[in-house]
């Protein structure tokens, strides 16, 4: 996997890909992608998951 992304888990258990983008001199702009593998809108950008409809943020999400 690339430097930069991170495989994440929703807290209902679907998979968000997460991305840490430089903008600028900082660190730090989140990005999520759908990572489940039977999806439709895998690796498309999302802003909530795509199987509870919560709004991403890491503080929502587990790595696994």
């Amino acid at each position: 996997m690339p430097e930069g992304l991170a495989t994440l888990r929703c807290s209902c258990d679907y998979r968000i890909l997460c991305e840490l983008r430089q903008e600028g001199e900082r660190l730090g702009l989140q990005v999520f992608f759908d990572d489940q593998p039977a999806s439709e809108s895998r690796g498309q950008q999302i802003r909530s998951c795509p199987g509870c409809g919560q709004s991403l943020g890491l503080h929502m999400l587990q790595t696994r």
